[in-house]
């Protein structure tokens, strides 16, 4: 019995490659919605047996201090805990240090270089390190909102 042939390997792999990091690059974001989800739902619950508990010492019936319990932990959960902040800026410590990395020394300039996204913010991707370069003008407008194939990954 004999293996799977090498080139099979290679085409899943030249396959695989750019797909994977982009299940890697939505994953992070997603895992931060997700805790973010989870921060809202516990102080919402905090603040709903919170409520339910004070209310019911201080002689209330317990159907109405449910009820009360449950609205203020709603609130409690939309005002106290924020939605994460995502922004299309690339902050400026992040831009120089791609600039620094891609171009080695060399002069960003605006009009020949942009600074690009390898998946697309519009696809999940983030404004880390990672996900960051700096490529030629011309080739950033060609390229627009596409995933990356596996040459883009090098």
């Amino acid at each position: 019995m004999h293996g799977v042939p090498n080139w099979v390997w290679i085409v899943a792999v030249l396959i695989a490659a750019p797909k994977l990091y982009y299940i890697l690059q939505v994953g992070r974001r997603k895992k931060d919605n997700l805790r973010f989800r989870a921060h809202r739902v516990a102080v919402a619950l905090g603040c709903y047996l919170g409520g339910f508990v004070v209310l019911t010492k201080l002689g209330y019936k317990p159907i109405e201090a449910l009820a009360f319990g449950f609205v203020l932990g709603i609130a409690a959960g939309f005002y106290l805990v924020r939605p994460p902040v995502r922004t299309r800026v690339i902050p400026a410590d992040v831009k120089r240090a791609v600039i620094a990395r891609d171009l080695k020394g060399a002069r960003f300039n605006p009009k020949i270089h942009h600074i690009d996204h390898i998946v697309p913010y519009s696809k999940g991707g983030d404004n880390s390190l990672s996900n960051l370069r700096v490529i030629s003008k011309t080739e950033n407008l060609r390229r627009g909102a596409r995933m990356p194939k596996l040459r883009d990954l090098t």
